[in-house]
């Protein structure tokens, strides 16, 4: 009984850090994971200014970041299948708690709103912003996504329509 006891005890301070470990390497995930919001925002208020006013523009013109290619996630999307079109992984949680209620809960439908869509702009495996739009002010679903190499000049397809098309290759 006494061995049992002095296993427990020794078993205990280990077990410990062994989760400890644990946690510090899901803490250090959710930091790589993270997207601040800030250059999301910015992007999203210089778009709805520029071509909102029926303006026409590179989205390059509009970032504060330097990314390679923005996805455009449509209505209906669950956020499993938007990691897989943007080909990254990443959390719009502001802190580690939500981070972690987000993962336990069933990945449902992220974006179930027909009038809502997604922009994500990424470089490599990061994704650097992630902004969401009203399709009654922009709507981007006509367009899959563009790279920063080829990048087009965006436009509304006319004055008042929110349609975002290609107007220059």
């Amino acid at each position: 009984m006494k061995m049992r006891k002095k296993r427990l005890r020794q078993a205990v301070p280990i077990a410990a850090a062994a989760l400890l470990l644990a946690l510090l390497a899901d803490i250090n995930g959710y930091y790589g994971h993270r997207v601040p919001g800030g250059a999301g925002e910015l992007f999203r208020a210089r778009l709805l200014e520029t071509l909102g006013q029926g303006g026409q523009v590179r989205l390059s013109e509009l970032t504060d970041f330097d990314w390679d290619r923005m996805a455009v996630v449509p209505p209906y999307t669950t956020w499993e299948q938007m990691e897989e079109v943007v080909g990254a992984e990443w959390t719009n949680s502001s802190t580690y708690p939500g981070y972690m209620l987000l993962r336990m809960l069933p990945d449902t439908c992220t974006m179930c709103h027909e009038g809502m869509h997604r922009l994500v702009f990424a470089k490599g495996s990061r994704v650097l912003a992630d902004v969401s739009l009203s399709r009654t002010d922009l709507d981007f679903t006509g367009l899959s996504g563009i790279t920063r190499m080829e990048e087009p000049i965006v436009g509304t397809e006319s004055a008042g329509s929110p349609l975002v098309v290609v107007i220059q290759p």
